[in-house]
């Protein structure tokens, strides 16, 4: 008897240190795995995040797509959906609501345009501020800045947007409007479309939306709608405080994300061609415009960007507000910066089609930009402020930059406006 109870102890005593042994090498393995996917992470990741090391867009493009999180407007096309989005005031644009009542020594600066817009006003208006704050204009002043930028938004929409919420009683002592990119790409996209380029980005879909759809449509639309659905909850669950200091849990989302990236992408491009292939009507085409060639449908979008920014002028000038217009500047505007090998592989579209129209385009821009300046247009060209910049900037094939890549920006815009300082009043 007292031999069984002895090999059982020392059965029980083996079994616990087979136990511990196991543990141990858990451990060991997910402290291993989580320093190689920590560099991993941070390799994949490079464009992602800012100088501090913060992770800025988990998910975002599947989550924030812009059109089916989207709703109609009867004045500026589209705006953000609030039911869906978090963070979107009443108007339909993110953050605060631009009609408030202004507080005593309070400045407040407008910020308009598309998604380098809005992505400025999130990472580029503090060091804006650090700047500005030196100007004897705001000397005691609180800088307040609103957002009236939203993601695809190109002329006449900042115009429009402008006018509306001035009539709504926004008040403003600037606008900024940084613009250029949307311009070019989604007003020719357009035209390839036979939609006026001055509607809305995407409105042969936005304008079906009441509209009988075939099943293909139908379902390309499901599928999408599905696909960010899964975005929200994996961004959610990514994002809660315990699994987004994982490195492990970092590398399976960036995995995640690409995936639903791939399937994004390929259903959107499925859509975009049943949609052109549908039935088209007046409610989609509008005036059918008609063009010889590129040459023309460039022109033409330069034509209204220039007009809408010259009313843009006159309209704050004949609201007393300061009027501030901006090219954003691009990876594919040749010389525009040296893109390193992490941007070639992430902000670089190789089949050459977006740097056709933007070198040939931005040219135009550039030089418009010049006569908008001959026109007391307060009008700045920063097409060029990356040219001498080594460091990941952009983070996708379309224009957007990273936290860094704002702050360059918000230097060039701080600095433009300081050289028109003898222009403001205390």
């Amino acid at each position: 008897m007292f031999k069984t109870i002895s090999r059982f102890k020392r059965s029980l005593k083996r079994k616990k240190k087979n136990i511990v042994l196991l543990v141990c090498s858990i451990l060991v393995s997910l402290v291993l795995l989580e320093i190689l996917c920590f560099f991993l992470l941070k390799k994949i990741n490079a464009a992602y995040t800012d100088e501090h090391g913060k992770f800025e867009a988990p998910l975002r493009t599947a989550v924030y797509s812009f059109t089916f999180d989207n709703v109609l407007h009867p004045y500026l096309g589209y705006v953000m959906d609030r039911q869906t989005l978090s963070g979107v005031n009443r108007f339909g644009f993110f953050y605060d609501e631009p009609v408030f009542k202004r507080k005593e020594n309070q400045v407040i600066i407008g910020i308009c345009g598309g998604s380098v817009a809005d992505g400025f006003y999130r990472k580029g208006t503090e060091k804006l501020e650090q700047k500005l704050i030196h100007l004897p204009y705001f000397k005691n002043k609180n800088i307040k800045f609103i957002n009236i930028a939203n993601g695809g938004y190109k002329q006449p929409q900042q115009l429009i947007a402008l006018n509306y919420f001035l009539i709504l009683g926004a008040k403003f002592d600037f606008v900024i409007n940084i613009d250029g990119y949307n311009e070019v790409m989604s007003s020719y996209s357009n035209s390839r479309k036979h939609i006026p380029v001055y509607f809305p980005k995407s409105w042969n879909l936005y304008a079906r939306r009441s509209m009988d759809l075939d099943d293909d449509i139908i379902s390309y639309i499901s599928s999408i709608k599905e696909i960010k659905k899964k975005g929200r909850y994996w961004n959610k669950f990514f994002s809660s405080t315990l699994i987004s200091k994982s490195n492990i849990f970092g590398v399976t989302g960036a995995i995640i994300e690409r995936k639903l990236l791939r399937d994004l992408h390929g259903q959107t491009v499925k859509l975009d061609k049943r949609l052109s292939e549908s039935r088209r009507n007046f409610q989609v085409v509008g005036p059918d415009d008609q063009y010889e060639n590129n040459k023309e449908i460039h022109q033409k979008n330069i034509e209204i960007w220039r007009e809408c920014s010259i009313q843009m002028s006159k309209l704050c000038n004949a609201n007393n507000i300061q009027y501030y217009h901006f090219i954003q500047p691009n990876q594919y505007f040749e010389d525009s910066k040296p893109l390193n090998e992490e941007e070639q592989k992430i902000a670089f579209d190789q089949d050459g089609t977006q740097k056709d129209i933007v070198n040939y385009a931005y040219a135009l821009l550039v030089k418009e930009g010049k006569q908008l300046e001959h026109s007391g247009v307060n009008f700045g060209d920063l097409t060029m402020i990356f040219s001498k910049e080594n460091r990941t900037l952009y983070t996708d094939t379309c224009c957007h930059f990273n936290r860094l890549g704002n702050e360059i920006m918000a230097d060039a815009i701080a600095d433009f406006i300081i050289q028109k300082e003898k222009h403001l009043k205390k």
